[in-house]
């Protein structure tokens, strides 16, 4: 049986008992169900006290901002990365500082530091574990202590990914996953927030759930009836806690394969690898980034090799947009990788599909 044939079963089984008993559809108004056993297996997996689903990641970093009071501020995040990483708090009326980026393409501790010191009003840190890539947690936590800032990661892409064997974004001191199309475990839609800062985790539990679930997670006291409606699906939920261990499992398998790509692509004559094995890194390949010189060539010589790997019907993308405007702007001062490198070459991120999804 297929890991999708175990959800829809679960699925059927939990509209049935909808049908004959009303309170079911009521249970995961207080997180109960497969919203918490979804929960426990986040919260297990990642060594953390605490695991909130909600309705999406892009939503779960608004609501960090919220719960700790981030409007009308500043905060620092990579240039790279999807919308979703910053739409929310913007919609809070913040202002962002753009970094330079790492080897790995992340976020630049070193940017980072220089930001902040000529900078005394950012109170955030919005890092990013882009395409998968875990960023340097270790440098931006000890960053973030020292100058008493909040560590907020999204780590949508990067479930099951680790950086010298801790799992990535961990450190932060909140992290959000996803659960959406290509991610490493789909419910259709969901995430996750992920913490051990058990102040944080109540004031999110009463910013974004049912006033049942407040009073269970928060005290009896407790309530909010003009909270947001941040929960997660149920559906979505029992796909996620019956799907979980399984979609672990194909994760490590395209791991592997995505490694051995890379490993052929040192061959290659017109691309720049990235080397993760150096620098301790294991992605979980929500795109595989390669700098190529030549397209032409790099299509000629990828195409002996994309049916072994599964990438017959790859994707490939240029260079983001948010780098040539950044470029044109003045924005980086002093990159890891040289700004003109990177608008010199293309970067193309291959898109893993059929037997590695």
């Amino acid at each position: 049986m297929s890991m999708y044939s175990k959800a829809k079963t679960a699925l059927v089984e939990y509209l049935e008992q909808v049908e004959q008993d009303g309170s079911t559809a009521r249970c995961h108004l207080f997180g109960n169900g497969a919203v918490e056993s979804f929960e426990v297996k986040l919260k297990n997996f990642y060594g953390v006290k605490h695991a909130l689903c909600v309705d999406s990641a892009t939503n779960g970093l608004m609501y960090l901002a919220l719960a700790v009071g981030l409007k009308n501020t500043e905060i620092i995040t990579t240039p790279l990365s999807y919308g979703a990483t910053i739409s929310g708090a913007l919609w809070l009326n913040n202002k962002f500082h753009f970094t330079d980026i790492d080897n790995a393409l992340n976020i630049s501790p070193e940017s980072v530091r220089k930001i902040l010191q000529e900078n005394p009003r950012i109170k955030a840190i919005y890092a990013v574990d882009f395409a998968g890539i875990p960023h340097d947690m270790q440098a931006i936590r000890q960053i973030c202590n020292e100058f008493g800032v909040w560590y907020f990661a999204d780590a949508a892409q990067s479930l099951g990914a680790e950086i010298k064997g801790l799992k990535a974004s961990s450190l932060a001191d909140a992290f959000v996953v996803s659960f959406s199309p290509g991610k490493t475990v789909f419910c259709g839609e969901g995430a996750c927030i992920l913490t051990d800062n058990t102040g944080l985790y109540k004031r999110l539990v009463t910013i974004t759930q049912h006033p049942y679930r407040i009073k269970k997670d928060v005290g009896i006291t407790a309530s909010s009836e003009l909270g947001l409606n941040g929960r997660i699906n149920p559906l979505a939920a029992i796909v996620g806690n019956t799907t979980f261990d399984d979609c672990l499992q194909n994760l490590k398998r395209k791991q592997l394969e995505c490694m051995k790509l890379y490993n052929t692509l040192d061959r290659f004559h017109s691309v720049t690898p990235f080397h993760f094995t150096k620098q301790h890194l294991f992605p979980s390949f929500f795109y595989l980034p390669v700098f190529v010189y030549d397209i032409k060539n790099f299509e000629q010589e990828f195409s002996l090799y994309s049916k072994e790997y599964n990438f017959a019907n790859a994707a490939f993308e240029l260079l983001p947009e948010q780098l040539k405007r950044i470029g044109r702007a003045k924005v980086i001062k002093s990159t890891n990788i040289p700004l003109k490198d990177m608008l010199t070459k293309q970067l193309i991120l291959l898109h893993p599909i059929n037997k590695l999804t």
